[in-house]
């Protein structure tokens, strides 16, 4: 459902002359090609076809090489980041003696501006609805 309703959004929004340009920003090293239904590459490849500008998150070692082979062809319009870079921020350790969890505060603001991102992108596509009408 999520691929599906991210290609909709691609398809129904396709960035026009005086328009804001359309950016995804996805969080996923996912190449597998699901049984013949939509990919997150095949997502990524309709996009960039529809001129959005692409944001890839990832850890290295779960990044699909397919993801590779689609930046190559538009290295302009897409960018892999590598969430490895930030591990120790994004990732936590269990205490030994009291088992408690910790957290990098880095990891709070992370996950913070990504809901933001979310809610800026939800609203944004509901305002254009809502204008389309």
């Amino acid at each position: 459902m999520l691929h599906a309703q991210t290609q909709k959004l691609i398809l129904k929004n396709k960035p026009q002359v005086g328009s804001p340009q359309q950016h995804l920003i996805l969080i996923t090293g996912d190449g597998n090609a699901n049984d013949n239904r939509t990919s997150f590459p095949e997502i990524v490849s309709t996009a960039l076809d529809y001129g959005w500008t692409i944001e890839l998150w990832s850890w290295k070692a779960s990044l699909s090489g397919k993801f590779a082979d689609i930046q190559r062809k538009d290295s302009s319009k897409m960018k892999i980041n590598l969430l490895d870079t930030y591990r120790t921020e994004i990732t936590f350790k269990q205490k030994q003696q009291h088992q408690q969890l910790t957290i990098s505060s880095r990891f709070w603001l992370l996950l913070g501006l990504g809901l933001l991102c979310i809610a800026i992108f939800i609203s944004y596509f509901l305002n254009v609805k809502k204008n389309n009408e």
